[in-house]
């Protein structure tokens, strides 16, 4: 019963051809990217059976790729002693990658990463790193300050409201470029509607014997179509922010 019950699930765990052709695509995307850890995940499904051989050649070459162009980087925390402390989690760009330090080095994509490290009894610490291709290991040595009773932080004051006619008339402004928006919507439809009515009359009547002065006519009412559709956008971007600043 056991026996037969293994084959089973581990025939359940290997990919299906469409999850390996799948892994396949998006693990080339995501390493011409720079996204080396989504990729490498990705790699390593389309890199073994039952995948095609053909598959798996071309994903075992982008997985060593991947893996040798892979930056890491090593956390060293210490107190004011000059102790190794290890209880420190480490967050990069908002995401948990190690709840303590091990003295393993922590793989990251390419690129620039805010690096938060907390400990428990201390303030945190943020880092500024920017990751390069290949860059393996490197040091990130940092000094926990500790956190003590009589310690206050003093929060920032806030800013005073404006006084109360600044406030009213600020209240007016989206009602003013709303308005605006809504005139010029009128004047581009009218203008429009105009220049396409009188545009079909002269290719009814005189073809392309028409005169200069009837399609120059023709292109000022377009003209001050165009415009007032430009105005009618300013003037609805402008309302929009005003309405999202209140």
């Amino acid at each position: 019963m056991l026996a037969s019950v293994a084959p089973r699930d581990a025939h359940a765990d290997a990919p299906t051809k469409t999850e390996c052709i799948d892994a396949y695509t998006s693990g080339q995307q995501l390493k011409k990217k720079g996204q080396f850890r989504a990729a490498r995940e990705r790699l390593l499904m389309c890199s073994r059976d039952p995948c095609p051989s053909g598959l798996q050649a071309d994903c075992n070459e982008w997985l060593s790729e991947v893996q040798r162009l892979q930056p890491s980087f090593v956390v060293t925390a210490r107190d004011r002693s000059g102790a190794d402390r290890t209880d420190v989690r480490v967050i990069v760009d908002g995401t948990e990658v190690a709840d303590r330090l091990d003295g393993r080095a922590i793989e990251i994509d390419p690129g620039q990463h805010l690096v938060r490290l907390e400990a428990a009894d201390s303030w945190v610490v943020e880092e500024s790193l920017i990751a390069r291709e290949g860059e393996k290991a490197r040091p990130l040595m940092v000094t926990l300050r500790p956190k003590h009773r009589d310690e206050q932080v003093t929060p920032s004051p806030s800013p005073a409201p404006p006084p109360e006619h600044e406030r009213k008339d600020a209240s007016w402004a989206p009602w003013l470029s709303g308005g605006v928006a809504v005139v010029a919507l009128g004047v581009f439809t009218g203008f429009g509607i105009a220049g396409i009515s009188q545009r079909s009359d002269l290719l009814a009547s005189c073809n392309n014997s028409c005169s200069a002065a009837d399609k120059d006519s023709v292109d000022q009412k377009f003209l001050v179509a165009d415009l007032a559709l430009g105005v009618a956008a300013i003037a609805t971007a402008a309302t929009v922010i005003l309405l999202v600043a209140r």
